[in-house]
């Protein structure tokens, strides 16, 4: 009787997991999978609209370097505002440009009066010359756009728009803001990733520029 036990229990010994335990093993081992890659997958999503909205703020932040450092924008002219426009039209790219003048006419000395906004094709292409304001067209990637444009004045409701254009021009670094319905002194720009991760980058009329938290 001992012998047939003995044989019993090293034959449960090497007899490895049975059809259930592996089943369950196997439905264990899906599960965690799927919460990792799930995770995963959120937090890739949250890096890359993190990473747009800083993009947008900073290139907000070089247009109003280039304004008020007094950056040429053509040759030995230096009193051309810089600016970024966008628009929920196109919304995966905006524009950096020079506000040179193309349609402000010129001044008693000869020199282009700014229009406050831009004017060329949006090409960006050093071979159009219907787009001489452009400096850089940069596009959004990953599936990331610009969801929405909201501005304000004198504290008022934030109201939607669908184009938005905030300059510098020297020797003030406020923001310039015009949209659809005119001058502002507040702008929001909400950017989202493919799966619904938003952000806001803020623009004021004192020329603060921050990715809201």
């Amino acid at each position: 009787m001992m012998s047939f036990l003995k044989k019993r229990i090293a034959q449960k010994k090497n007899g490895g997991f049975t059809l259930i335990e592996l089943l369950v093993t196997i439905v264990i081992f899906v599960i965690l999978t799927g919460v990792v890659l799930f995770n995963q997958n959120g937090f890739n999503n949250t890096v890359l609209i993190n990473n747009l909205a800083y993009d947008i703020a900073l290139t907000i932040r070089q247009a109003q370097n280039y304004g008020v450092d007094v950056n040429e924008s053509q040759v030995n002219t230096f009193n051309a505002p810089y600016g970024v426009v966008f628009n929920t039209g196109n919304n995966k790219n905006f524009i950096l440009f020079a506000d040179t003048g193309t349609s402000g006419g010129v001044d008693t000395n000869g020199n282009p009066v700014p229009d406050y906004k831009y004017t060329g094709s949006g090409s960006c292409l050093a071979s159009d010359p219907s787009d001489p304001e452009c400096i850089q067209k940069y596009n959004i990637s990953s599936g990331s756009y610009i969801k929405s444009i909201c501005t304000k004045k004198n504290g008022s409701a934030c109201t939607l728009t669908n184009s938005l254009t905030i300059l510098f021009q020297r020797p003030n670094p406020d923001a310039l803001i015009y949209s659809d319905t005119g001058s502002a002194d507040f702008a929001d720009i909400t950017v989202a990733s493919a799966s619904g991760v938003i952000k806001d980058i803020i623009i004021t009329g004192v020329g603060q520029i921050y990715v809201q938290k």
